[in-house]
C-alpha cells in the first residue's frame, strides 16, 4: 500500500506531491556472500541429496532419492543437474522471482490534505481508495490473471529445464564412458605393443630385418601415440562437459564411477506417465498467458472509479465524501488491444508448429533408433574382429612367422577400431534419449 500526502496549498499556488510513506519494508540479508562461493562449489559432491531436496519441491523429475547417494547411478548426476546445473538454477530463480512479483495489493491508496495556509489550522484531509481495484473487477482481475499465467508459465518452464538438465546430465555420462572406453582400448593396445616394439629394435640391430620392413611398425606405433593423446583429450573434454552439465567439480571422486556400465543401461529414463509433453505445455501456457494479456488490454477500457471520505478540520468541520472518475479515450486503448489480438494469435500458431515439430521429431527418432541399433552391432563386430586379427598376429609374430608390416597394419586396424563398439553403443544410448525426449509428441 502506498500512501500519498499532498503538500500545503500556499497562497502563491502550486501543488508538491511528497510521499507520506513510501515504504517500512526491509529486504532479507543474502544467504551467501562472494567470498564463500568457492568452497561452497568444493561441497557440492557431499550436498547433492539435500541440494535435490530444497531445489526440486515436489517437481516430477526421474529421480529416486534412495539412490541419490551412488554415483554409480543415473539418480546422483540428475539430481546434482536439478540442484546445481546453471539452466536449472536460472530457471528456478526466476520461477520464485514471477511468484514474489504477482503478490500485492489491488492498488494504491491516495490521501489528500489541502489547507488554506500554513498558519491556517483549517484543512480537508481525505482518502480514494480504487473501487474497480478493491471489487477485484476489470483491470484488476486482468493484472491478476496476467500474473497467475505468467506464474503458471514460469513453474512450467521450471519443470521442463529440470527434464533438459536430466537430459543434458545423461548423455555427458555417455559421452564421458565412451571416452574413457577409446583411451582404455588404446592404452591396453600400447601395451601389447610394447614387446613387439623392442623386438623389432633388436632385430633391426642384429641386421635381421631391413630398416624398411621396421618403418611400417614404427608408423604404427607412432599413429597409436597420436591417437592416444587425443584420447585422453577427448576424456578431458568429456569430464568438462559432465562438469558443466552436473554442477560438480570434476576432480571429485563421483567422476571416477563413470564407466563401461553407463553403456549398459538399455533406456536411461523410465517411459513418460505425463498427459501432455512439456514443450507443449509451454506452448499452451504461452498462448493462455497470451489470452490473459489481451483481456487485461480490454480491460483499459474500463473507467476508473475512485471513492472516499473527506474530513474537515477546523472551522465548522464535517465529513463528506470524494469520487473521482476516470474515463479512458478510446484513442488510448484501441491499438494496444490490436496489437494484444495478433500477440495472440501468433501464440495459438506457435503451438500449432510446436505440435507438428513434436510429431516429426517422434517419426525421425524411431527410424533413427532402429539405425542406431544396426550400427551398435557392426561396431561391436569390427572391434571384436580387429582384436582377433592382433592377438593372432602377435602369437604369429612371437615364432617369427609373420611380417612387420603384417603387424603394423594390424596395429592400424586396432587403432582405428579401438572403442568403437563403445561409440556406437553410446550413439544408440543417445538415440534413445532422443526418442524418450520426443516422447508423447502425438497428444
Amino acid at each position: 500500500m502506498t500512501l500519498v500526502f499532498w503538500a500545503l496549498r500556499r497562497s502563491l499556488g502550486g501543488v508538491l506531491a511528497l510521499p507520506l510513506v513510501a515504504g517500512c519494508a526491509a529486504p532479507r540479508a543474502a544467504e551467501h556472500s562472494i567470498e564463500d562461493a568457492g568452497a561452497r562449489i568444493d561441497a557440492r559432491p557431499e550436498d547433492v541429496a539435500a541440494a535435490f531436496e530444497r531445489a526440486a519441491l515436489g517437481l516430477r523429475v526421474p529421480v529416486d532419492p534412495s539412490a541419490i547417494g551412488d554415483p554409480a547411478r543415473a539418480d546422483h548426476w540428475r539430481a546434482a543437474a536439478v540442484a546445481f546445473a546453471p539452466a536449472s538454477r536460472e530457471a528456478r530463480s526466476y520461477w520464485k522471482t514471477v511468484w514474489a512479483a504477482g503478490r500485492g495489493a489491488p492498488g494504491d491508496v491516495e490521501m489528500e490534505l489541502v489547507a488554506g495556509d500554513l498558519g491556517d489550522v483549517d484543512a480537508e484531509l481525505g482518502v480514494l481508495f480504487d473501487i474497480v481495484g478493491l471489487l477485484h473487477v476489470g483491470p484488476a482481475r486482468a493484472a491478476r490473471e496476467v500474473a497467475s499465467a505468467e506464474e503458471a508459465l514460469a513453474l512450467a518452464s521450471w519443470a521442463k529445464t529440470a527434464l533438459d538438465v536430466c537430459l543434458a546430465v545423461d548423455a555427458a555420462r555417455v559421452e564421458l564412458a565412451v571416452a574413457r572406453e577409446r583411451r582404455g582400448a588404446l592404452d591396453a593396445l600400447a601395451d601389447w605393443a610394447e614387446p613387439l616394439r623392442v623386438r623389432a629394435d633388436v632385430l633391426a640391430a642384429r641386421g635381421w630385418v631391413a630398416p624398411a620392413a621396421t618403418a611400417s611398425l614404427d608408423g604404427a606405433l607412432a599413429h597409436l601415440e597420436g591417437a592416444r593423446d587425443e584420447a585422453r583429450q577427448m576424456e578431458t573434454r568429456a569430464a568438462h562437459d559432465l562438469a558443466l552439465a552436473s554442477g560438480l567439480p570434476s576432480d571429485s571422486a563421483a567422476f571416477g564411477s563413470v564407466g563401461a556400465s553407463v553403456l549398459e543401461e538399455p533406456l536411461l529414463f523410465g517411459p513418460r506417465r505425463e498427459a501432455e509433453h512439456p514443450v507443449l505445455v509451454l506452448a499452451r501456457l504461452r498462448l493462455e498467458l497470451a489470452e490473459a494479456e489481451l483481456r487485461a488490454a480490454a480491460a483499459k477500457a474500463w473507467p476508473g472509479v475512485q471513492l472516499g471520505p473527506q474530513l474537515a478540520v477546523g472551522g465548522d468541520g464535517g465529513v463528506s465524501g470524494w469520487l473521482n472518475l476516470n474515463l479512458p479515450w478510446p484513442s488510448r486503448w484501441r491499438g494496444p488491444l490490436r496489437a494484444a489480438e495478433e500477440r495472440r494469435d501468433g501464440a495459438l500458431f506457435a503451438y500449432e508448429e510446436t505440435l507438428h515439430g513434436l510429431r516429426e521429431a517422434r517419426l525421425a527418432s524411431v527410424p533413427a533408433l532402429e539405425a542406431a541399433q544396426s550400427q551398435s552391432e557392426w561396431g561391436e563386430r569390427e572391434e571384436q574382429a580387429a582384436e582377433r586379427r592382433l592377438l593372432a598376429v602377435g602369437t604369429l609374430a612371437q615364432n617369427q612367422r609373420v611380417e612387420l608390416a603384417e603387424c603394423a597394419d594390424a596395429i592400424e586396424q586396432r587403432v582405428r577400431t579401438a572403442g568403437l563398439g563403445a561409440r556406437e553403443l553410446g550413439a544408440l544410448r543417445g538415440a534413445e534419449l532422443a526418442l524418450w525426449a520426443a516422447g508423447e509428441a502425438s497428444r
